[in-house]
C-alpha cells in the first residue's frame, strides 16, 4: 500500500508536491492518505487541497480502487478544526460535521455548498437563488469585516460577484465557500 502524507501545513506553497504525489498514485491499487503530519491549515488552502483530494477520491472510487485514511484524530487541534468545518465530509472521508452543518460565528464560516438550481421561467427560482448567493456572500463579508459596517456592502458585493462568476463562466453546478478572520 502506498502512503501519501499530507503536508505539515495546508498553505499555498506546500500543496504542489502533495498534488503531484496524488496525481502520480491516482491509479495505484491501494493508497492511504495520512494526516498525522498536518499541523496547520489556512481556509483557502483547505478548500484548494480539499477540491483536489475530492476529485482524486471520486475518480478512485469510480475506478474501483481502494483508498484509506489515517491520522484523523479529533484530539489534534488542526484535525478537530477541519472536522468541525466539514472538511472530511467534503473530501468523502465521512469524519466530523457534514458540509454546512456547523453554524459558524462572527470569526468563521464553515465550508458551505452553494448550488445552481434548475430554473423554471414560471417561478421565482432564479430570484430565490440570487437571494441565497446574497445571503452567503453577506455571511462571509461579516466575518471578514470584523464588525466594520461601512465595509460590509463592498465585501458582500465582491464576494457575490465571485460566486456568480463561478456559475456564469465555468458552468459549474456547485461551488464551496468558507471564511475565517
Amino acid at each position: 500500500m502506498k502512503i501519501i502524507y499530507v503536508p505539515t501545513r495546508f498553505e499555498r506553497d506546500s500543496l504542489a508536491d502533495f498534488f503531484h504525489e496524488l496525481d502520480a498514485y491516482r491509479d495505484h491499487g491501494q493508497v492511504c492518505i495520512d494526516f498525522t503530519r498536518l499541523k496547520f491549515s489556512y481556509p483557502t488552502a483547505m478548500l484548494v487541497a480539499g477540491a483536489k483530494i475530492r476529485e482524486w477520491a471520486k475518480y478512485r472510487h469510480q475506478q474501483g480502487y481502494k483508498s484509506k485514511k489515517n491520522g484523523i484524530n479529533s484530539s489534534r487541534r488542526v484535525i478537530s478544526y477541519l472536522m468541525h468545518l466539514g472538511f472530511f465530509d467534503f473530501i468523502f472521508m465521512g469524519e466530523g460535521n457534514c458540509v454546512g452543518e456547523a453554524g459558524g460565528s462572527s470569526n468563521y464560516l464553515p465550508i458551505t455548498r452553494v448550488t445552481r438550481p434548475d430554473f423554471d421561467p414560471f417561478d421565482n427560482s432564479i430570484s430565490d437563488w440570487y437571494e441565497d448567493i446574497q445571503h452567503e456572500s453577506n455571511r462571509i463579508a461579516k466575518v471578514l469585516c470584523n464588525g466594520n459596517t461601512d465595509s460590509i456592502d463592498t465585501y458582500t458585493y465582491a464576494i457575490r460577484e465571485i460566486i456568480r462568476n463561478v456559475f456564469e463562466h465555468s458552468h459549474a453546478t456547485e461551488c464551496y465557500v468558507c471564511g475565517q478572520r
